[in-house]
């Protein structure tokens, strides 16, 4: 079966509150932590919602010679290829 290379496009919106008076580093660190677990969960259960685009990977095109796809790295790890 012939494969193609694929470029995937993800978008992640959230919304957090923060105090009005960090600095900027602390407003980062405080951005960061209360979005991670709200990242995750959709990366997880929503994937498929916040594709944005997917194109033909033109500039690096698969080449079975030197790669492999996530499911045959997924067996090669596992010891079932």
């Amino acid at each position: 079966m012939a494969k193609i290379a694929k470029l995937v496009t993800l978008t992640l919106i959230t919304r957090v509150v923060v105090e009005d008076n960090l600095t900027e580093e602390q407003e980062m660190i405080e951005i960061a932590e209360q979005s991670k677990s709200i990242f995750v969960h959709k990366v997880m259960n929503e994937f498929e919602e916040n594709i944005e685009d997917i194109k033909i990977d033109t500039e690096i095109p698969f080449d079975e010679a030197i790669e492999l796809t996530p499911k045959e790295l997924n067996k090669l790890r596992n010891g079932k290829f």
